[in-house]
C-alpha cells in the first residue's frame, strides 16, 4: 500500500490466497480437489484487447428473506464494518449470481457470489455483477478479488468454455451497486488460479498460473493502465504458447501470492518446492523481467526450506513473513525501509508455527497478525514484529480449521477484523474482532435475497 493513496491495506488479500499455494501442493502429492480462486506500456503485438463491454446494477436487497448459510472462499473488509466475500451459495439460494459451474471442492452449489457486508458481518447482500459470459455451460476456473478503498474494487473471473478461456474483469466505484465489465482471451490460457492486484484506480495486474505438476506451475502476468479496461500480457514462463522471449518469471515452484508497489516494482513469492533457497522474485518494470532477491537467513534457523508469503507495504516500508520449515518450523518476519530494493531479517521474535501454510494479515506498518495451520493461538504485533503477543483463538474456531481449507482472516485497522474457518462440508463460520484480535465474537450472518 502506497501511504495516503488508499484505504484497504496491501497485501492483506494476496497473503489469505496462499491457500491456493496449499491445496497445489495437495494436488502435487496426489489429494483429488486442490484449487480455488484469486507494466504500463508493454510490446503491441501482445496487447489483450477488451472484446465486450457491459455495465450490469446490483439488485437491491431486501431483510425479509433471509438465505444461507454461504462458504467464504476470499475475503476482503475495507473499513470496521464494511466488506466482500467471494462465496459459493446453498444449493436454494436465489440471489442473481453469475451461473458458473463451482471449481471449488465441496462447494455447497455451483453459484459463485460476490457478497457485500455494511454491518460488520451480520448481514450480508449479493452484488454480483451480471453474467459477461453470455455463454452456456462455462465452468469457473479461478476468481479473484481487490479494493482499493470501501467504494473502488474489482472482481476478476476465468472460465472455461468449449471455445477456450476467457477472463472477465468488473469494476465498480459505489461498493458494487453498478459494474462495468471487459472479457480478454488470455494467452497463454492456463487455466489454473488467478490473482488481482491494483495500486492505483489505473494500475492493476493479473497473475495467471497452471495446475501444479511435479514442482512447476506456469505463470502469466497481465498489466493495465487504464484502470481494468484493456489488459497486455507483460511476462510469461514454461509454455510454448508463450508469444514473449525470455523474461525470467521462473516456473518452478507454486506462488503463495504477488504484490505491486506504485506503477513498477512487483513481487512474487512461492511455496518451497526443490529450490536450497527462498523463492522471492521482484520485478522493476511493471513486471515485465523478473529476478530472484536473495534474503539472508537468520542464523537460528537450520531450516530444510523457506515459504515466502507476499509483502505488504506502507509506503516505502515493506513487510514480508518468510516460514522456515524444519525440526522447529517458525514465522520470521523481514523488513525494507526503501520500497522493497533490500529486505533484512527484524531482530524481533520468530513466530513458532506448523509446517503447513500460513494467514496473514497488516493493518498498519506496527499492526499485524499471523496463524498457522493447526495453530489455536493467533499472533499479533503492535511495533511492527519487534514482539508478538498470542491470544486464543475460539473452540469452535479451531475444530472446523484442523479439519477444513486455510482459515481466513483480515483485518481493516488495528481493532477491527474478521476470522473464517471453513468445515469439509462446505459451511463457513464467521467471527468478527473489535478489540484487535484479543475476543472474537462469532457472527451468524444472514444472506439477504434481492428484491423481485
Amino acid at each position: 500500500m502506497q501511504a495516503g493513496k488508499r484505504t484497504v491495506p496491501r497485501g492483506r488479500l494476496q497473503v489469505a490466497l496462499a491457500a491456493i499455494a496449499a491445496a497445489a501442493l495437495l494436488a502435487a502429492c496426489g489429494t483429488t480437489g486442490a484449487r480455488h480462486a484469486a507494466s504500463p506500456k508493454t510490446h503491441a503485438a501482445h496487447s489483450q484487447k477488451a472484446k465486450t463491454s457491459s455495465t450490469a446494477t446490483a439488485p437491491t436487497a431486501t431483510p425479509s428473506s433471509p438465505k444461507g448459510p454461504f462458504a467464504v472462499q476470499q475475503l476482503q473488509m475495507t473499513g470496521p464494518e464494511t466488506g466482500f466475500t467471494l462465496a459459493t451459495l446453498q444449493p436454494d439460494a436465489t440471489v442473481p449470481s453469475w451461473p458458473l459451474g463451482s471449481y471449488y471442492p465441496n462447494a455447497l452449489s455451483s453459484q459463485v457470489a460476490l457478497l457485500y457486508t455494511a454491518d460488520g458481518g451480520a448481514r450480508w447482500s449479493d452484488v454480483t455483477p451480471q453474467d459477461p459470459f453470455q455463454t452456456p455451460g462455462m465452468m469457473e476456473i479461478g476468481t479473484a478479488l481487490d479494493f482499493l478503498s470501501p467504494t473502488t474494487g474489482w472482481l476478476a473471473v476465468e472460465a472455461q468454455g468449449s471455445a477456450g478461456s476467457v477472463i472477465a474483469v468488473s469494476r465498480t466505484t459505489n461498493a458494487g451497486a453498478s459494474w462495468q465489465t471487459m472479457t480478454f482471451m488470455p494467452a497463454p490460457p492456463l487455466q489454473g488460479s488467478i490473482r488481482l492486484d491494483f495500486t492505483s484506480p489505473e494500475d492493476g495486474w493479473i497473475l495467471s498460473t497452471s495446475g501444479p505438476g511435479l514442482g512447476l506451475m506456469t505463470k502469466a502476468i497481465f498489466a493495465t493502465t487504464d484502470g481494468g479496461s484493456t489488459w497486455q500480457l507483460v511476462s510469461c514462463s514454461l509454455d510454448p504458447s508463450c508469444p514473449l522471449q525470455p523474461t525470467g518469471l521462473p516456473g518452478d515452484s507454486y506462488p503463495t501470492g504477488f504484490s505491486f508497489l506504485g506503477s513498477a516494482q512487483g513481487f512474487l513469492t512461492a511455496a518451497y518446492h526443490g529450490d536450497p533457497y527462498v523463492w522471492f522474485y521482484g520485478s522493476e518494470d511493471a513486471g515485465r523481467t523478473w529476478k530472484r532477491i536473495a534474503l539472508t537467513v537468520p542464523p537460528s534457523e537450520q531450516a530444510d526450506y523457506g515459504n515466502a508469503y507476499p509483502p505488504a507495504f506502507f509506503g516505502s516500508t515493506g513487510l514480508m513473513f518468510v516460514q522456515y520449515v524444519g525440526q522447529e518450523s517458525s514465522l520470521v518476519l523481514y523488513r525494507s525501509l526503501d520500497g522493497g530494493q533490500s529486505w533484512q531479517p527484524t531482530s524481533g521474535q520468530a513466530i513458532p508455527s506448523s509446517a503447513g501454510p500460513a494467514t496473514i494479515s497488516w493493518a498498519t506498518a506496527l499492526d499485524g497478525w499471523a496463524l498457522s495451520a493447526n495453530d489455536h493461538f493467533l499472533w499479533r504485533t503492535e511495533n511492527g514484529g519487534t514482539t508478538f503477543a498470542k491470544s486464543p483463538l475460539p473452540s469452535a474456531f479451531t475444530q472446523y480449521a484442523e479439519t477444513g481449507p486455510l482459515p481466513i482472516l483480515d483485518f481493516s485497522d488495528p481493532l477491527h477484523g474478521m476470522l473464517v474457518a471453513t468445515a469439509p462440508s462446505g459451511t463457513s463460520l464467521l467471527f468478527a474482532t473489535k478489540d484487535g484480535g484479543e475476543t472474537f465474537t462469532r457472527l451468524s450472518p444472514v444472506l439477504t435475497a434481492p428484491t423481485p
